[in-house]
């Protein structure tokens, strides 16, 4: 199957994330992206092509059409026997979505949850990005900032922990939306972790761990051994390589 162009709101990547409907997306993609916006039943081997082209089996294609239908994602036209796949625009207002941030998803359809993984996350961090330089704001005002947080303010930074508030889920859950986000490259995502020095500037070692944890409640969750030292983990650096578009959701939109 050939690559495919079209601007996907982020709102829906995350509805088909969290709701598992990531396949069912990919059938409306297809069928959106492959036609006029009208499909015509009267062949049935349409089931098999499909299938071989979002390598799925026809039995769940059938399925998956069907669910289109019961939700509304396709219309029924019954005189013509064809359904008219509605817009974008229908879709967001149907299900309560606000946001006019999409994607650009320009990839062949196997890469979809891949897709709607990465595109996730780089709104998850956008938005920490955007709350942490009102935070550093605040505090400017107040003559504290930190150099240190001055120096990364461009950066996209994401924890597991962040992503799993931003979308409502466990940390397991978030922690492999991250992973699956890191595969063909659409998003990198590099570990940060700092060593606790003493005094004299040497690491300190892991046996003090129990210590650094009763008298540290705020870091008592970021603290792991690493060789043998106590480290302090920050939140993963990430650097998304999607386009984002802020869509108005034109009324006569197509695609």
């Amino acid at each position: 199957m050939k690559a495919t162009y079209t601007s996907i709101p982020v709102d829906l990547c995350q509805y088909a994330l969290i709701n598992n409907r990531v396949n069912h997306l990919k059938l409306f993609l297809y069928l959106k992206t492959t036609s006029s916006g009208h499909i015509s039943m009267k062949n049935y081997n349409l089931y098999s092509a499909w299938a071989s082209d979002l390598e799925l089996s026809e039995r769940t294609i059938r399925n998956l059409f069907k669910w289109l239908i019961k939700n509304k994602w396709l219309t029924v036209n019954s005189k013509k026997v064809s359904y008219r796949i509605i817009s974008y625009k229908q879709l967001n207002r149907k299900l309560g979505f606000t946001n006019p941030k999409c994607f650009v998803f320009e990839e062949e359809f196997s890469k979809l949850k891949s897709f709607c993984s990465a595109s996730v996350c780089t709104q998850a961090a956008k938005r920490k990005r955007y709350f942490d330089k009102i935070k550093r704001q605040s505090v400017s005002k107040l003559g504290d900032t930190s150099k240190n947080c001055n120096s990364r303010r461009n950066n996209l930074e994401l924890s597991t922990s962040y992503l799993a508030s931003f979308l409502g889920v466990s940390k397991t859950t978030a922690h492999n939306i991250k992973k699956d986000a890191t595969k063909f490259h659409l998003l990198e995502i590099k570990s940060q972790k700092n060593y606790l020095l003493d005094k004299l500037g040497n690491k300190i070692e892991q046996d003090k761990m129990m210590i650094f944890r009763k008298n540290n409640q705020k870091l008592s969750g970021r603290l792991r051994t690493k060789k043998g030292f106590i480290a302090v983990i920050e939140s993963d650096l990430v650097k998304s390589n999607l386009i984002m578009k802020t869509k108005r959701f034109k009324y006569r939109e197509n695609i």
